[in-house]
C-alpha cells in the first residue's frame, strides 16, 4: 500500500484509528514508564511508546480491515512482547555486563576534561568540513540522507560527539555555584543544541538534545524532577523545529506552503505534512505487510546487514560487488513500490521487520530477545550507577552517550550496533590518547 493511499484510507477511518492508537499508547506507557530512569523523557520512551504505539496501531488497523494476515499480526505483537519481557528481565537483574567492562575501559583513571576538549575540537573541525561540503542538514533539498551522501561517516561521528558534549557540559554546568555562570553557560549549551540540530537535519534532533540534558540531571540525581510547564515547553520547541524543518523542505522542493490541504478540510498543507510525518512512524508497516510483501523483499545475508553501517555502504558495496545500501528492509520497502528510486534513504527497518526478514520467524524472535537483553542490561547499568552516592562527571556523560546511541537498536538494529561500536571505539581511543599524553609529560 502506497503512502498516499494509506493516508487517505486512515482519514476515512480516523476515529477508529485514534481509539486503537490511544489503547496502544496507554498499554506501552504503563509497561515502560517506571522501567526507565528518565520516565517519559527517556529516548526509549519516545521511540517505543510514542513512535511504536502508532506503528502497532497501524498494524492492528490494517488487520481489522483484512489487509494483512493473522500470521504477520501475531509476528509483530509477539516480537513486541518478547522485546519488552527481555528488556524488563535484564533491566531488573544484575548480570555480568560486557558494556560495564567497556565503559570502565573508557573512564578508568580519567576525569574526562581532556577528552571533552578533544571532542570539542573534533566537533568544530568536522562541523566546518560538513558545512563547507554539504551545508546544514535542515536545508536539504530532498532528505538529510541524500544530502549527506558520501559524508555519512563524518555526520555519524558528529552526532556521537554532540551527545557527549551536551552530556558532559550539562553535568558540569549543574555543578557551578554562581547563578550567573549557570545561566550564561546554559544559554551557550542551548545554542549548541540548536546548532547541532541544524547540522543533523533530523526533525526530532532538537527534542533529543533537551532530553539529553534532562537525562543527565536525572542520572546525577534520581530525585531531580522537572515541571510539567518545562516539559510542555521542551515538546513545543521540538514540534516547532519539526514544523520549521518541514516548511523549509517544502520550500526547497518548490511546494506552495500557503495552500490548504487537499485531504483535511481547513488544515494548511504544512499541517497535513506534519500529521503525515507522525503517521510515518509506522510507514514500513503499511508498505510491506499488506499482501505479504514482507515475504517478497530481496535481502542478502545477516552478516552483511550488520557490518554495512559499521564500515559504510560504499566500502561494503566494493566488497560484495553490489549496492549494499539497497538491501535494508526499509530501503527494500521503498524500492518494492518505486523500483526506480535513486534518492538515498527510505523508511526505517524496525527491530521486528529487520529480524523477521533477515533471520526468519524463529531466528528473528531470538534476535529480538537479544536486542531486549542488550537494552535491558544497559538500563540496569544506568539504574545502578544512578544510585551511587558519588558520581564521576565523565562516567555520567559516557552512560548518557551510550544509552542515547543504543536505543536506535529499536529503530534500525544494524545502525544501533554501529552506533554503540562508534561510542566505545572513538571514546576509548580519545581517552587512551589523553592518558598517554599525560604520562609522557
Amino acid at each position: 500500500m502506497q503512502s498516499l493511499d494509506f493516508f487517505i484510507f486512515l482519514l476515512n477511518n480516523v476515529v477508529e484509528f485514534v481509539i486503537i492508537n490511544i489503547c496502544f499508547f496507554l498499554i506501552l506507557f504503563c509497561l515502560l514508564k517506571n522501567r526507565l530512569l528518565a520516565g517519559v523523557l527517556d529516548p526509549l520512551f519516545l521511540i517505543l511508546v510514542v513512535g511504536f504505539s502508532t506503528k502497532y496501531s497501524i498494524v492492528v488497523f490494517l488487520y481489522l480491515h483484512d489487509l494483512i494476515s493473522l500470521k504477520l499480526l501475531l509476528m509483530v505483537l509477539i516480537y513486541a512482547l518478547i522485546l519488552i519481557l527481555f528488556f524488563t528481565f535484564f533491566s531488573k537483574n544484575k548480570l555480568n555486563s560486557f558494556f560495564a567492562i567497556l565503559i570502565k575501559a573508557i573512564a578508568e583513571k580519567n576525569d574526562g576534561k581532556h577528552v571533552y576538549i578533544i571532542c570539542l575540537l573534533l566537533y568544530f573541525f568536522i562541523s566546518i568540513f560538513i558545512l563547507f561540503n554539504i551545508g546544514f542538514g535542515i536545508l536539504a533539498d530532498t532528505n538529510r540522507f541524500e544530502n549527506s551522501r558520501g559524508f555519512g561517516a563524518f555526520v555519524r561521528v558528529l552526532d556521537l560527539l554532540s551527545v557527549f558534549i551536551i552530556a558532559f557540559s550539562t553535568v558540569n554546568i549543574s555543578n557551578l555555584r554562581k547563578k550567573q555562570n549557570k545561566i550564561f553557560f546554559s544559554l551557550i549549551l542551548c545554542l549548541f543544541i540548536l546548532f547541532s540540530a541544524l547540522i543533523n537535519g533530523a526533525k526530532i534532533s532538537i527534542l533529543f538534545g533537551f532530553m539529553t540534558v534532562f537525562f543527565v540531571l536525572k542520572l546525577n540525581d534520581r530525585n531531580f524532577d522537572i515541571s510539567i510547564k518545562k516539559i510542555a515547553l521542551g515538546i513545543s520547541l521540538g514540534v516547532t523545529f519539526m514544523v520549521v524543518g518541514l516548511t523549509i523542505n517544502m520550500k526547497n522542493n518548490g511546494e506552495n506552503i500557503n495552500q490548504s490541504s487537499e485531504h483535511i478540510s481547513g488544515v494548511p498543507i504544512v499541517g497535513e505534512k506534519f500529521i503525515n510525518r507522525m503517521v510515518s512512524n509506522g510507514n514500513t508497516a503499511y508498505l510491506i505487510l499488506p499482501y505479504d510483501i514482507i515475504d517478497k523483499l530481496a535481502t542478502d545475508n545477516f552478516i552483511t546487514r550488520m557490518f554495512t553501517p559499521i564500515i559504510g555502504i560504499t566500502q561494503m558495496s566494493k566488497i560484495v560487488g553490489y549496492n549494499a545500501g539497497d538491501y535494508s528492509v526499509g530501503r527494500q520497502a521503498l524500492l518494492y513500490h518505486d523500483n526506480g528510486a535513486t534518492v538515498a534513504g527510505g523508511p526505517t527497518s524496525h527491530f521486528d521487520f529487520f529480524s523477521y526478514v533477515n533471520l526468519g520467524l524463529v531466528g528473528g524472535g531470538i534476535f529480538v530477545a537479544f536486542i531486549g537483553a542488550v537494552l535491558g542490561n544497559l538500563q540496569n547499568e544506568i539504574q545502578l550507577y544512578s544510585r551511587k552516592s558519588h558520581k564521576n562527571n565523565f562516567l555520567t556523560a559516557i552512560y548518557t552517550t551510550v544509552w542515547f546511541r543504543g536505543v536506535i537498536l529499536i529503530v534500525e538494529p544494524s545502525v544501533g550496533f554501529a552506533y554503540l561500536f562508534d561510542v566505545f571505539v572513538i571514546l576509548i581511543l580519545i581517552s587512551s590518547s589523553t592518558l598517554l599524553l599525560r604520562k609522557s609529560h
